[in-house]
């Protein structure tokens, strides 16, 4: 759980899903699921362990195409 009570899980849910379905396009992306355009992040390691794997970035696929991941 992060300071202000809410578990990783959920936070990550918050950026993808939550914010698709607030912005009215839940129905076309902001989850894995068949049918749905989504775009991917590969990491070094586990956001759900710790948010701060989500800035070590190994792959980014938009649209089904890889792109540069920039060195920190």
């Amino acid at each position: 759980m992060d300071r202000l009570g809410f578990d990783r899980a959920d936070i990550i849910e918050m950026a993808t899903t939550t914010s698709a379905e607030a912005l009215g396009i839940g129905n076309t992306t902001g989850q894995l699921a068949p049918g749905l355009s989504a775009d991917l992040l590969v990491t070094a390691g586990d956001p759900l362990a710790d948010l701060v794997n989500l800035r070590a970035l190994q792959l980014v696929v938009v649209r089904g195409q890889s792109v540069s991941v920039a060195a920190e």
